[in-house]
């Protein structure tokens, strides 16, 4: 049984009320999904931003309750390999997209993304992209 990584751009689009996504979490059970803590990063940083962070910031606090928040330290060779055989290939990917990316791998997780194109640069990395259009 495979687990799921939650990209940034995922968790914003479930704070939005997504129902497809909110759907499919509901469909894999409780435990199934995890957070990078960039993922975390990234999400307390445009709560923070926002025009409305007053309300912003208690609802991604409580958002980001419902799940683990998986560390940096073990992917850090993964990071640091995929990092140098993009960078001699030429290919940019940005810091903490690879680091979520590199934390997906090590943790054999599923990056769920909408962002698949990006992320796609790394062949051996598994995705799913749970945003209906």
């Amino acid at each position: 049984m495979n687990n799921y990584l939650l990209d940034t751009n995922i968790c914003i689009a479930l704070l939005r009320g997504d129902r497809n996504i909110a759907r499919k979490l509901i469909s894999l059970g409780e435990g199934r999904c995890c957070l990078s803590v960039i993922t975390l990063y990234e999400l307390m940083f445009g709560a923070y931003y926002s025009k409305h962070e007053a309300q912003e910031v208690p609802k991604v606090r409580q958002f980001v309750e419902r799940f683990p928040i998986i560390p940096l330290e073990d992917a850090a060779e993964t990071y640091a390999m995929l990092k140098a055989r993009l960078r001699s290939s030429g290919t940019l990917i940005d810091e903490f997209d690879l680091m979520i990316a590199a934390t997906a791998l090590e943790g054999d997780y599923i990056l769920v993304t909408d962002n698949v194109k990006h992320f796609g640069r790394i062949a051996e990395l598994t995705m799913e992209n749970w945003i209906k259009r």
